[in-house]
């Protein structure tokens, strides 16, 4: 039985693949395996895996069509052997001692272990106005949040032991859009009473991140309808707690107005206004410009939810 197993949910991700195959070939101090499930991928994914499994322990399971990212995963961990199950996306880049490290986390008493993923940019506009410094913002919130409040952070890069997720039990399959059925298996985890931490020995590299605002925009429209689900789902988390309209600032009457224009047709042409002004403003301007259609899309979803944001449910961004 391996020791660590490493369930990557995957669709058309044979361009992403390579690099996490390579990154998992150096992995060092712990007995693994890796199941690859490809979630009704249409490009030439399988017989990347199929390279790759020459020489290393991963295996493939090929759904019949793209069920989204919750049934993926369930279909890996189903098939899993390990004592330790590592949730990762098909798009990071896993430094040499990734896997010991979850392992090592998890000789103790019951937790999950959040590992935090750092963001590759090319060099854009985007990149240094936002989008570092708004990957370097949730990191930083991450590492200062409470354990309590830590299952929000249940994303790419994530793990229990078998005994544990047995208990969670399966991803709710009916989170069709974009994020939030890993934040409702965090938050299940969390009622369990077993502790989440959020730790920089498992950080990985992220090499697909949104790269304008617009894309960025319109995931999180999807993401705000998928909070939706949650919120129905928890009433009692402090997230559904919330109220849906923040308090009056000039600020947030600008966030209103700009998710009353975003319908789920029209969110990628608001988002490309803003991104259209931002590339003419110093980085400041161009900040505030990005981050109000950010999360005027995030709102516009939660006002009405619908998967239309054309952001793959099994695809990491």
């Amino acid at each position: 039985m391996s020791s660590v197993s490493v369930v990557v949910p995957s669709y058309n991700g044979s361009s992403r693949l390579p690099r996490l195959m390579s990154s998992l070939a150096k992995q060092q101090g712990v007995e693994w395996e890796a199941i690859i499930v490809l979630d009704g991928s249409t490009d030439n994914s399988k017989d990347v895996v199929a390279r790759w499994a020459d020489v290393l322990p991963v295996r493939c399971i090929q759904l019949s069509r793209n069920w989204g990212r919750p049934t993926a995963l369930n279909a890996g961990f189903s098939e899993a052997n390990g004592q330790v199950l590592v949730r990762c996306d098909d798009d990071l880049e896993l430094p040499e001692n990734f896997l010991a490290n979850h392992s090592i986390n998890h000789r103790g008493d019951p937790v999950g272990v959040v590992g935090m993923c750092i963001d590759v940019f090319p060099d854009t506009l985007y990149a240094r106005s936002y989008g570092r410094q708004a990957n370097e913002d949730i990191r930083r919130m991450a590492y200062s949040t409470p354990s309590a409040s830590a299952w929000r952070f249940w994303a790419a890069n994530c793990s229990v032991t078998r005994s544990t997720y047995d208990r969670v039990g399966i991803y709710d399959e009916s989170f069709r859009e974009y994020g939030w059925e890993d934040i409702d298996w965090g938050y299940r985890l969390h009622k369990l009473g077993i502790p989440i931490v959020v730790l920089q020995d498992v950080e990985a590299l992220h090499h697909n991140p949104a790269l304008s605002g617009r894309d960025r925009s319109a995931k999180a429209f999807a993401s705000g309808a998928s909070r939706r689900l949650f919120e129905s789902k928890h009433p009692e988390s402090e997230l559904a707690q919330a109220v849906l309209d923040a308090p009056w600032s000039p600020w947030n009457v600008a966030v209103r107005a700009t998710a009353a224009w975003m319908r789920a047709r029209s969110v990628g042409g608001v988002a490309a206004i803003l991104d259209a002004v931002a590339d003419h403003t110093p980085p400041p301007v161009a900040r505030k410009l990005i981050s109000l259609g950010v999360e005027a899309a995030g709102l516009a979803g939660r006002r009405a939810p619908t998967l239309s944001s054309g952001a793959n449910p099994t695809e990491e961004t």
